[in-house]
């Protein structure tokens, strides 16, 4: 059996300060529109093994230190809507390396598909 992880990005200062404007205004669907804009991603399955998905290296490069940074820029989740903090996410991921490695790309001990859910 796997859990699937989802990222959604944190929103900047401006992006906060037009939610936090649309809400006090009562501007319920310009706030629709602006949390219309956000995309949940999935980041990987734990089964076996973790896996990441890069989704083409779209929203991160291909390194570890960028996939941490978007992760910690992230709001993280797993499929049943349990939020985690970075930390506690990548004690999963630590928790699941192995030696029987397997995936699209593998590089510093983390392997990465381009499938996802």
């Amino acid at each position: 059996m796997s859990t699937k992880y989802y990222a959604l990005p944190k929103v900047n200062e401006k992006e906060r300060s037009e939610m936090i404007q649309s809400i006090q205004q009562d501007k319920i669907f310009q706030l629709k529109n602006i949390l219309s804009k956000e995309v949940i991603i999935g980041v990987g399955r734990v089964g076996a093994q973790f896996t990441f998905y890069h989704h083409d290296w779209r929203y991160f490069e291909k390194s570890v230190e960028s996939l941490k940074a978007f992760l910690q820029n992230s709001y993280i989740r797993d499929e049943y809507e349990n939020e985690l903090t970075f930390e506690a996410f990548w004690k999963k991921v630590d928790q699941f390396k192995n030696g029987n490695i397997y995936g699209d790309e593998v590089f510093s001990g983390l392997v990465f598909s381009n499938d996802s859910p």
